[in-house]
């Protein structure tokens, strides 16, 4: 009944989910969500739903964000966070981020070299694609709780009334 996938989108895009639990392990988004069980929320946002996160935190008006980029294992610094982090910030501001600078930096960056390093298989080229569709999902995702497990709840658009 179950079923064990990487973590590639790409695998993942014709498998049937419909009806089942996700359970997604990662070990940056762990890391960085330990460091941040004493924020009032938590969410995971990136290009995919920059606008829609933009969007509640806008409409929940907390009286701080802290945009927390979390980069190589939580360990060292990933351009593409750096730039979802920046994006998301002048959202945040009322601006009109270049997004197609920021992808164009990405795809020059040494970290999306592995996308398509024949000798580093499990990253597919199609993975960078897709984790490059800007506002593809109309959802914020909040972290429920303060314990094991974490839950992420989406928020769908019916819920942040643009």
């Amino acid at each position: 009944e179950g079923f064990d996938l990487g973590n590639s989108p790409w695998e993942l895009r014709n498998q049937p989910l419909r009806g089942r639990v996700l359970i997604h392990a990662t070990s940056s988004g762990t890391r960085g969500l330990i460091h941040a069980l004493r924020a009032w929320e938590v969410l995971f946002a990136a290009f995919i739903n920059a606008e829609a996160t933009a969007r509640y935190i806008t409409h929940r008006q907390p009286d701080r964000v802290s945009l927390v980029a979390m980069g190589d294992e939580a360990l060292r610094p990933a351009l593409e966070d750096e730039l979802c982090a920046q994006y998301i910030e002048a959202l945040l501001r009322g601006g009109e981020p270049d997004f197609e600078e920021m992808k164009r930096q990405i795809l020059r960056s040494a970290s999306a070299s592995k996308f398509f390093d024949p000798a580093q298989p499990q990253y597919h080229p199609e993975d960078l694609e897709m984790a490059l569709q800007l506002n593809r999902f109309d959802f914020a995702m909040r972290v429920m709780g303060g314990e094991p497990p974490y839950i992420v709840k989406v928020y769908p658009p019916q819920t942040l009334q643009r």
